[in-house]
């Protein structure tokens, strides 16, 4: 409801003329999205992300050219089944700090992991703030079923953007699923100090298995 608060990049890549005149129709219909060709997809997500140098990093907050606090990751295949606030989401983040990010795909109703084709059972979902179908909750993410136990995804989370800029600068990837294995390895290195995940109790966002 409040999109105007993010500055949204498209990250693309034309494999045909026929994909190059879609994109191009996009940009003239989208003037306030930023597309960006990937020419080497880990090089892209970083400068994005600002993975740089501690000092180079502070010189870019002085200059307010690395003000964004959060970032959303959404791929492709991700389909938003209802609306919500952004400012809630973020507030909802600053106020609890033990949140490792914000889940728009996960939910109560989220019971079955797809891709491993089993039930992925709830945990205690405790809430945080709102009410009726806009209440946020708090799940531990640590030792749970998938997908209540995968924190770190790029469909459809939320996270602190200088945290997710930390892990980025610990691992190699070329392309979205190995960037997305890369971060599921880097789990245990903030279990301890981020053991929590936030989420609507009805899912804003659904993947469409469709890869």
């Amino acid at each position: 409801v409040d999109l105007g608060l993010a500055r949204i990049s498209v990250v693309f890549k034309a494999t045909s003329r026929e994909h190059r005149d879609a994109y191009a129709v996009l940009l003239r219909e989208h003037p306030d999205v930023r597309f960006i060709l990937e020419d080497d997809f880990a090089r892209t997500s970083r400068r994005i992300l600002g993975v740089t140098s501690g000092s180079r990093l502070q010189r870019l907050i002085k200059r307010r050219l690395f003000s964004e606090e959060l970032q959303t990751f959404v791929v492709d295949d991700t389909l938003f089944v209802r609306s919500f606030s952004l400012a809630s989401v973020a507030s909802a983040l600053a106020s609890y700090p033990r949140a490792l990010g914000f889940s728009l795909r996960l939910g109560e109703t989220i019971r079955f992991c797809q891709p491993l084709g089993r039930p992925s059972t709830p945990p205690m979902l405790v809430h945080r703030d709102g009410s009726g179908d806009d209440e946020i909750v708090a799940a531990e993410w640590v030792g749970k079923d998938p997908d209540w136990g995968y924190p770190l995804e790029i469909s459809s989370s939320v996270y602190r953007r200088a945290q997710l800029a930390s892990l980025l600068r610990q691992v190699s990837f070329d392309s979205p699923s190995i960037l997305e294995d890369a971060l599921w390895k880097c789990r245990t290195a903030v279990e301890v100090s981020h053991p929590h995940l936030l989420c609507f109790r009805k899912p804003r966002a659904f993947s469409l298995p469709l890869n």
